[in-house]
């Protein structure tokens, strides 16, 4: 499907605030890949909300969000799982128009997940690189590999995006050490956790 081709500007209206509405016209400029997730929440807030996307963004296309005015967050997730983020982006009476492009990949943060609450990993391990994550309610059965197709370098972060609940996270590095974060409790009044990760951590 080539990028440039014409074609109509979908609106996704949310509800609004007392304040005024505004437009955050989002563009898919990644080349052959679609953009399947829109997540924006107000700078002020850790809670990243549901996907405000129906569908996809193809190549080429715009979507237009409707919602109250502010300043916002926002991330955006492509067909192979990578994200884009854009912290703090002002929605004036004039609306805000986000290009997606390519270049915007994020290197040294990742996310991943579906829910709504953050837990954020900081790879403090000195000259060690993360290969897996995995993030679950129990300490069996831990799921899929959170980082996917990627590693954690040190200094990079990881947010796995979770759904209110008592959470555990196991990280494996290169050399198939273990490290485990228990009782992780998320909801309830506690929107968000972060952690730097340190030998302190590691399994014994």
């Amino acid at each position: 499907m080539s990028r440039f081709r014409l074609v109509p500007t979908a609106l996704v209206v949310l509800a609004a605030a007392c304040g005024g509405r505004s437009e955050l016209r989002v563009t898919n400029d990644l080349g052959s890949y679609d953009i399947c997730a829109v997540y924006a929440f107000p700078d002020s807030s850790l809670k990243r909300g549901q996907n405000l996307l129906e569908g996809r963004i193809q190549p080429g296309e715009v979507v237009t969000f409707e919602m109250a005015r502010g300043t916002y967050n926002v991330i955006v997730v492509d067909e192979d799982d990578d994200s884009y983020d854009y912290p703090g982006l002002p929605l004036d009476e004039n609306g805000h128009d986000l290009l997606v492009k390519l270049e915007d990949f994020n290197m040294g943060h990742v996310h991943s997940g579906e829910g709504t609450l953050p837990i954020t990993i900081e790879n403090g391990l000195g000259s060690i690189t993360i290969y897996f994550a995995y993030a679950s309610l129990t300490t069996s059965g831990w799921g899929e590999d959170m980082l996917r197709t990627t590693v954690l370098v040190p200094g990079e972060e990881l947010t796995i995006w979770v759904m209110p609940g008592n959470w555990n996270v196991r990280l494996e590095d290169e050399y198939g050490e273990a490290y485990v974060l228990t009782g992780i409790e998320l909801g309830g009044g506690t929107d968000g956790y972060s952690h730097v990760l340190t030998m302190a951590d590691r399994e014994i």
